[in-house]
């Protein structure tokens, strides 16, 4: 963990990945900045001394050296993994609606077990004996 003061240096995956912590060792997520131009994140946080102060800690990538991979593929590597990733989007997406499939019949299954024992508990009506 990074604890985070004013000018404090970190890395931008501490920051973004929930390694930052405030002076108090309360945890900070920050948040991307909406109409930001330059990648801006901010987060802000209540005082704990009653003062009502908030705290703003903001910080954007605008002089943040970053190191850039290059790497080489084919157009054939590019679309077996291309290919892969739909295969497995495909894969996640029907195991997840298999779950949703599951659990619906599960509680289909207990409703008819409930009712069925609320019928079993219910006595039939008795027949009168008075003839007349």
């Amino acid at each position: 963990m990074v604890k985070i003061v004013d000018g404090t240096l970190a890395l931008g995956s501490q920051l973004l990945g929930g390694a930052a912590e405030d002076d108090e060792g309360r945890a900070l997520k920050f948040q991307s900045v909406e109409g930001a131009i330059i990648p801006t994140y901010s987060t802000r946080m209540n005082t704990t001394d009653g003062s009502g102060i908030v705290k703003i800690y903001t910080f954007s990538l605008e002089d943040t050296p970053i190191r850039v991979s290059v790497i080489r593929k084919t157009a054939e590597e590019i679309k077996a993994e291309e290919e892969q990733a739909v295969t497995a989007a495909k894969k996640e997406a029907d195991e997840a609606a298999a779950q949703r499939r599951s659990k619906a019949l599960q509680e289909t299954q207990q409703t008819f077990t409930k009712t069925e024992k609320a019928f079993k508990t219910v006595s039939a009506p008795q027949k009168s004996n008075n003839k007349k």
